[in-house]
């Protein structure tokens, strides 16, 4: 079988040859009637082992190939489609780098072998938000699956260059569903900025990505934030008011306000801590969007 064969040509170092049969594979495959179902996970399994192989070239153009074969079907994005996905995502970056490390984990300490390869990172991240583009057609079907792609390629990128490339690790955390991860990374790093300041900004960041019908979705994740970032509780509002400094406040009531879709409540809390939202030119724009979508 071409798959076979494909297998045994990665195994010898012929990258391009592989790639070529996972391809007619896939073709033969559609020709012949074979389930559609079938013939992604040719794709998917094809993009898999040249990621293994540390072919990233390879491996991204049989991923766009699968993204495309699914858009010109007119498959709807979902749990199940976006699923093809998730494990190549997993392995974009290619076999880890070696590390003298013994916490790979946090992105932190780590010593590489070499410097990252930006171009390997750009590639990668091309195959990411070419499968957002695709997603958003369908937002609410996508959403969850959508979230947890950006999780992992997040996650994937902090235990591989850590804080070195963090305003892309940022970029991908506030778009994915692990609060844990995203609250880490901030921690982790030495902002310039006071940490009420970085929380805030991480928190309106999550909640303006919102649309109406993955409002409810983005607030859940925006308040796990809160929390991971130590900064909300299952306190009262007046509990935490006592001991958190203004902008902290501002964030509890806020979520509150955007729970209740009340468009008053969040006026009234927006002129109230306008001294600390001074802090940011851009966050009464921020706010402005988000009422718009939570509140109408």
């Amino acid at each position: 079988m071409a798959q076979e064969r494909a297998v045994a040509a990665l195994k010898t170092g012929d990258s391009y040859e592989a790639q070529q049969l996972f391809k007619s594979a896939y073709h033969r495959q559609r020709k012949r009637g074979v389930s559609p179902e079938t013939a992604y996970i040719t794709l998917q399994e094809g993009a898999q082992l040249q990621l293994a192989a540390g072919q990233i070239t390879c491996g991204v153009e049989l991923s766009l190939l699968l993204l495309s074969a699914l858009e010109e079907d007119k498959v709807v994005p979902d749990s199940t489609s976006i699923g093809y996905f998730l494990p190549i995502v997993s392995g974009l970056l290619g076999p880890a780098e070696s590390s003298s490390s013994s916490d790979t984990s946090s992105g932190a300490q780590r010593k590489a072998t070499g410097p990252p390869s930006a171009v390997k990172v750009d590639e990668a991240e091309r195959v990411v938000f070419s499968i957002a583009s695709w997603a958003t057609k369908s937002p609410v079907t996508s959403a969850v699956a959508l979230r947890r792609m950006h999780a992992i390629f997040a996650e994937k990128l902090w235990q591989a260059y850590g804080a070195a490339d963090l305003q892309r690790v940022a970029v991908h955390a506030a778009r994915g569903d692990d609060t844990a991860l995203y609250a880490k990374v901030l921690k982790s790093t030495t902002p310039a900025e006071p940490m009420d300041v970085v929380t805030t900004e991480a928190v309106l960041q999550v909640l303006v990505l919102a649309r109406t019908d993955t409002s409810p979705l983005q607030l859940a994740i925006a308040k796990r934030l809160l929390v991971d970032l130590g900064a909300g509780s299952e306190d009262s509002s007046a509990t935490q008011a006592a001991r958190h400094p203004p902008l902290m406040n501002f964030l509890t009531l806020l979520l509150e306000a955007l729970e209740k879709r009340s468009i008053p409540l969040v006026r009234l809390l927006r002129d109230r801590y306008r001294p600390a939202l001074s802090v940011s030119e851009g966050w009464e724009a921020l706010l402005e969007r988000i009422a718009a979508v939570y509140c109408y």
